[in-house]
């Protein structure tokens, strides 16, 4: 079939009939919508944990257990550390530790802790020697610590040492590292820097109803 322009130029002036119905060149389709997942809660992490003032709650111990390990101390210098090396051999952080698990009052150990260190000076004065003012007050501290770690053993029935026995010995030979890790465990520091010596300070972990 031969091409006659002078055809096609007349089907190009005619007009086009209403009833015709146009033919697109191309068509367009809707994309997809695509729902997106519901946000489920696991152990550690909250929807709102990065929203403006709120930290990230820390993931609580699993029963029976310690939250870490006893020689696990540079995860947290402070408060833990510090206070209990630089600060009255850690009687601060042991009382305050005291007043969260339910074993004394804040104000209880820290006033006996005092009353001592004067009854140790006074008698440091009149025998001529310092030991007593050194060692009074320290060995307070020390039997108050054991103590404490073993009541916080039997309140969450803590088995990783063996029982009482095990968490006394563990107190007794290991006094410092054993008082920072009931500060880890029960505040659930996990940071270097990471609370402070408040006595009614929160710790960190996410509210029951919430986890």
């Amino acid at each position: 079939m031969s091409y006659d322009p002078v055809y096609a130029k007349q089907q190009m002036n005619e007009p086009v009939s209403s009833n015709s119905t146009p033919v697109a060149a191309y068509s367009v389709s809707a994309a997809p919508t695509i729902a997106a997942a519901p946000v489920t809660a696991q152990p550690g992490y909250y929807p709102h944990q990065n929203t403006p003032n709120r930290q990230a709650y820390s993931v609580r111990p699993p029963p029976g257990h310690w939250g870490d390990n006893i020689c696990d101390w540079p995860k947290n210098l402070f408060p833990s550390c510090w206070c209990t090396c630089c600060c009255c051999y850690g009687m601060w952080l042991s009382a305050q530790i005291g007043q969260k698990v339910g074993y004394s009052s804040f104000q209880c150990p820290v006033w006996t802790y005092v009353v001592i260190w004067i009854v140790g000076f006074i008698v440091s004065l009149a025998t001529g020697s310092a030991l007593f003012v050194v060692l009074m007050p320290m060995f307070f501290a020390f039997f108050f610590a054991i103590g404490l770690r073993i009541h916080l053993a039997n309140r969450e029935n803590i088995q990783d040492f063996g029982g009482c026995f095990g968490e006394f010995c563990c107190g007794f030979w290991c006094w410092y590292c054993s008082v920072t890790q009931m500060a880890r465990h029960v505040y659930g520091y996990t940071k270097v820097l990471d609370g402070d010596g408040d006595p009614d300070r929160p710790d960190n972990y996410a509210p029951i109803n919430q986890v």
